[in-house]
């Protein structure tokens, strides 16, 4: 269960660094962050 707090935690901190600079885009940002966590590729597509 701690190792499962861990993540948790960390993955709301990043989210939440992330969304000082990144506005707008929350489930975006969540599954840009599952692919990460999973070691897998994402593309992100749209206006810079």
């Amino acid at each position: 269960m701690a190792s499962i707090e861990r993540l948790k935690e960390g993955s709301r901190r990043i989210l939440d660094e992330c969304r000082k600079v990144i506005v707008g885009q929350q489930e975006v940002l969540e599954q840009l962050l599952i692919a990460l966590f999973a070691q897998g590729h994402c593309l992100l597509v749209g206006v810079p």
